[in-house]
């Protein structure tokens, strides 16, 4: 796997910039023993993350390379799309997805916009950060989906 030397090297990297961290937070007279080293729990989530996101984000363009037969796969000179599919409903759509999506918007809006300035103003550090981690997966997804479109 291409994301193993990654791996490694982020490891590597995380504890000397821990102990940088940890120097400039903590300060002597604070007498906290702290080590700055990451958990177990940190290190399984790293690894889980490492190799979990690019295995999925592999899915769709492997599955569409191996939709098509060989000789349209190498031939560069085709266009990608054969044809526009119009279809015309007669007034039945489903409205779950459109509801589902609106859900899912209103509660991440509201995790933003309620849940971020709470956690701001109570110093709870691990919800701020989970926030902001939240965010980070939702534009990887946002801009997986735009570079998947065009």
């Amino acid at each position: 796997m291409f994301v193993l030397p990654s791996i490694i090297f982020a490891f590597a990297a995380s504890i000397p910039a821990l102990y940088f961290i940890y120097k400039k937070l903590i300060s002597a007279d604070m007498q906290q023993l702290v080590f700055p080293f990451p958990s177990y729990y940190a290190c399984m989530i790293g690894i889980f993350l490492g190799l979990g996101i690019p295995a999925i984000s592999s899915i769709i363009p492997i599955k569409n390379a191996l939709s098509k037969t060989l000789g349209d796969s190498l031939n560069m000179d085709r266009q990608k799309t054969s044809g526009i599919v119009i279809k015309v409903n007669d007034g039945k759509v489903n409205v779950i997805p459109y509801l589902l999506f609106g859900l899912i918007t209103v509660t991440y809006g509201v995790c933003v916009f309620f849940l971020l300035p709470y956690s701001l103003l109570t110093l709870n550090l691990s919800l701020v950060l989970g926030i902001f981690f939240a965010i980070l997966i939702a534009m990887l997804f946002g801009l997986t989906l735009i570079s998947y479109n065009l």
